[in-house]
């Protein structure tokens, strides 16, 4: 997994984004409740070491397993959502 591909997965889940030092990802629900907060350095490496791997995930509340789906394009935002119990259909 490299850089480019945890800002394609971060981004699906439709972030606020803040541009500091880093880039800083909010993740909201549909009505406006704060879910996860996860950063992307501004001058990545082309891969991402185990650490960073690990830490995403945590960051963003949900199992290893569902963030590898997302990346993979196999899951969206909905799935996200739905792990956060926040998916109201």
């Amino acid at each position: 997994m490299n850089f480019g591909d945890v800002e394609r997965g971060v981004r699906k889940l439709d972030p606020e984004v803040r541009d500091t030092g880093d880039r800083i990802f909010n993740v909201f629900c549909d009505e406006g409740h704060w879910l996860a907060r996860t950063k992307i350095s501004r001058r990545p490496k082309k891969d991402l070491g185990y650490d960073l791997q690990r830490a995403i995930p945590i960051q963003l509340g949900i199992p290893k397993d569902l963030w590898v789906e997302i990346v993979g394009c196999r899951k969206s935002r909905e799935a996200f959502l739905m792990h956060h119990g926040h998916l109201h259909t």
